[in-house]
């Protein structure tokens, strides 16, 4: 029970981190789905999450990024220095589908 703790705990804090920057001149809504964990403990984090109802359009100008330093004091989350060497970037998968 403890490591599935420990699991839940991990991917609600990237979800909470990870900063979503679209940069075309209309914005529309994007939806993140369900994460999956790719990756076991004390492996380097391997996780996928869902970019619900995305279009090659959407995701052209589309980048995923750590939150701010700000956005993290906001949310009450400390921001270790271990996290600035987390990477983003935007797939598609077999069936088509979008995802971090």
């Amino acid at each position: 029970m403890g490591i599935s703790r420990l699991y839940a705990r991990k991917l609600a804090i990237l979800v909470a981190v990870i900063g979503i920057t679209v940069t075309p001149s209309f914005v529309y809504s994007l939806g993140l789905g369900t994460i999956k964990l790719n990756s076991s403990l004390s492996e380097i984090l391997d996780a996928e999450i869902d970019l619900i109802a995305a279009t090659p359009n959407d995701v052209s100008d589309l980048k995923v990024k750590l939150a701010s330093r700000d956005a993290f004091l906001r949310a009450g989350i400390d921001r270790a220095g271990l996290l600035s060497s987390l990477r983003f970037s935007v797939k598609r998968n077999n069936s088509g589908k979008y995802f971090i």
